[in-house]
Order: structure tokens, then sequence, then C-alpha cells
């Protein structure tokens, strides 16, 4: 399982600890971090079961998942211009 979160100057985004046991760090890029507005959380029917605004300068944001069930999920960081998929 990756624990790290890479290089983010290279990656748009990166998501630790993966797998995670309730709570997620979403580390931004700063330069594609400026242009978003919201993050959504997807279970692989497409439902969405999380969203959150990104608010502020940080590059950091704490996500709580802790109702979601043992399973896979999409984060997607929508923004004006594009989506970001991880």
């Amino acid at each position: 399982a990756r624990t790290d979160i890479g290089n983010p100057e290279q990656e748009d985004f990166a998501l630790y600890p993966n797998p995670f046991n309730g709570i997620v760090t979403l580390k931004m890029n700063p330069m594609i971090r400026a242009a978003q507005e919201k993050i959504s959380v997807e279970n692989t029917l497409g439902q969405v079961v999380y969203t959150d605004l990104l608010e502020g300068v940080q590059d950091e944001f704490t996500l709580r998942l802790e109702h979601l069930e043992e399973g896979l999920y999409v984060l997607a960081v929508n923004g004006k211009k594009q989506k970001l998929y991880k």
C-alpha cells in the first residue's frame, strides 16, 4: 500500500494514507489548488458520498471519511477548467 505523498510539485494532488481508516489527507499542488472549488468522493456505483469546498490558502486538507464503509472510492477535484481523479 502506498503511504507516501510522492512529489506534489509533479502531481496534481496526492492522498495519504491509502488505504485509509477514516481520515485522509489531500495535498494539492499549489498551482492546481488555486483553480479548484470543490471535492467529491464517489463510490463504485458513481454515487456521491462526500462533498466539501476547498477554502483558504492552504495546500493540505484533512477529509473525515469515517462514515464510509470499506471499499473502493474515487476522489474528484472539480475545478472550473478540469476534473482530476485519483
